[in-house]
């Protein structure tokens, strides 16, 4: 399983920020970056990110529609058999250890919150993507392993497209 959180500051329409930020951070958080760079293994973590390491954070920050950023995010991974000890709330720690992090690299208040939450998934122990169809109209399709910001759209396409013999959407957005 993995538990994430997130938060979304409140609309800012005065910041002139119209596309996304990844950090560093994302490159040493996804496994998938590893199948594409020999030299991935021997990336090593300063020691002033070894808590946001801990943690699963890596941290971008994206501009909503109505202004508001969109920023995170950070990671659990328990087994399943362990699921419900990671809980509901949300960890007012790791939101600090995200919020103090992102201002060291924007310059504009990210303290003015709108909402946090944390979302769970399912992740398989050892294939990337899970596929597992119940019945002709129940169809499973999880575990991105890494992959969900860069192929999410690209699988979803083609995954439909396998089910359903055609296309019946052409775009969809992850947040």
């Amino acid at each position: 399983m993995s538990k994430l959180q997130m938060m979304r500051t409140v609309p800012m329409p005065e910041v002139a920020l119209e596309g996304n930020i990844l950090t560093g951070l994302t490159i040493r958080r996804y496994e998938s970056f590893e199948d594409c760079c020999p030299s991935f293994k021997q990336l090593a973590t300063p020691d002033h990110d070894k808590e946001l390491k801990e943690w699963g954070i890596h941290l971008f920050f994206k501009k909503a529609v109505d202004g508001s950023f969109i920023i995170g995010d950070a990671h659990e991974y328990p087994d399943v058999a362990h699921f419900d000890d990671l809980g509901f709330n949300v960890k007012q720690h790791i939101n600090e250890l995200m919020l103090k992090e992102g201002e060291r690299m924007v310059n504009f208040n990210l303290r003015d919150m709108g909402t946090t939450w944390a979302g769970y998934y399912p992740q398989h122990p050892t294939e990337r993507i899970f596929e597992y169809n119940i019945e002709d109209c129940i169809h499973i399709r999880t575990c991105i392993g890494g992959k969900g910001m860069t192929a999410s759209a690209g699988y979803t396409e083609a995954s439909f497209k396998g089910i359903f013999g055609f296309l019946l959407f052409s775009a969809f957005c992850l947040y």
